[in-house]
């Protein structure tokens, strides 16, 4: 049987018009294959959508005065926080029982941490701090990716 056989049992459900997964079974192959690669992109994607919020070189978050976010949006970004830290646990699950992905699980739980931060932001509305924390997620993400997926993918 062969790896990719074997290596997935997962629920997958839709959600911004892109496949995430949740619930996975499976250890290196399926975080590195699916998960990871998915998360670059949903990351990207945030970012974009919070592209206006970015720090100019040279100035930092508390110097900008911008407006919170309305209630409807700092609700979607919310939902969306919540969906990312169960798909960083469901990872940190499928890698637990796998003493090769040891060194990813460092950088998974401070994505983990990252996330509800980002929660936090959101849940003030703001924007600012929002994006500075995705750019943090994304920098754990890549430093778990690195960690456990060279010879996985």
């Amino acid at each position: 049987m062969g790896s990719r056989t074997r290596a997935i049992v997962c629920l997958v459900w839709v959600s911004a018009g892109g496949a995430l997964l949740a619930g996975c079974k499976g250890g290196p192959e399926a975080v590195c294959g699916r998960e990871l690669p998915s998360w670059r992109a949903e990351l990207a994607a945030a970012q974009g959508q919070l592209q206006g919020f970015s720090v100019p070189e040279g100035r930092s978050p508390a110097s900008l005065r911008r407006d919170p976010l309305p209630e409807p949006e700092r609700e979607i970004w919310r939902d969306w926080a919540e969906d990312r830290l169960e798909q960083v646990q469901d990872a940190m699950d499928a890698l637990k029982s796998h003493p090769e992905a040891e060194a990813a699980r460092p950088h998974l739980s401070r994505a983990a941490d990252e996330v509800v931060a980002f929660f936090g932001f959101a849940a003030k509305g703001d924007g600012v701090r929002m994006r500075l924390s995705l750019d943090r997620l994304e920098t754990a993400v890549g430093l778990a990716s690195r960690s456990v997926c060279s010879g996985a993918e």
